[in-house]
């Protein structure tokens, strides 16, 4: 009787950290999908430059071309991940750039005078673990992407 009270418990032992193993490795790979598409929104609408403000000596992001853009990558990893994990993503872009100034950019360990676009993801969803004692139900990650300073039209740079 004590062999299978011992058998039990080791048994019950080692379900419970395959059961962990495998909700860890689901929200680790959660994770990394969501940083990725954090980093593809960001990096995108970086890349809507507005030519406008270019010609007047500005440099700018359109914002509005940049949160289009944000909103279709987020929405069609929402949409990917609604089986696995059902919830609802929320999520913001922040544009720093001459027009809307760069106040507040430091915080991000970014450089002043350089366009960048940060977006933040929030996924709010079911609980991802098995386990009584863990809850997660809230996954964020976030991502910027800022120009270089490859011709040195700062001034703080460049070939001398």
């Amino acid at each position: 009787m004590k062999t299978f009270v011992v058998f039990l418990a080791l048994m019950l032992l080692n379900v419970s950290f395959l059961s962990f193993h495998t909700d860890m490795d689901r929200y680790q790979k959660l994770q990394v999908y969501l940083k990725a598409a954090a980093e593809e929104a960001a990096a995108g609408g970086a890349l809507c430059r507005d030519e406008e403000a270019f010609g007047s000596g500005l440099l700018a992001v359109r914002e509005d071309d940049a949160r289009r853009y944000a909103a279709f990558i987020i929405e069609g990893a929402e949409k990917e991940l609604q089986e696995s994990i059902g919830g609802s993503a929320e999520w913001k872009v922040e544009i720093f750039d001459d027009e809307k100034g760069y106040g507040g950019c430091e915080k991000y360990g970014l450089t002043q005078g350089l366009p960048a676009v940060l977006v933040s993801v929030n996924i709010k969803c079911r609980d991802l673990f098995r386990l009584p004692f863990l809850r997660v139900t809230s996954v964020k990650r976030s991502a910027v992407y800022q120009w270089e300073n490859r011709l040195g039209w700062l001034g703080n740079s460049g070939g001398k």
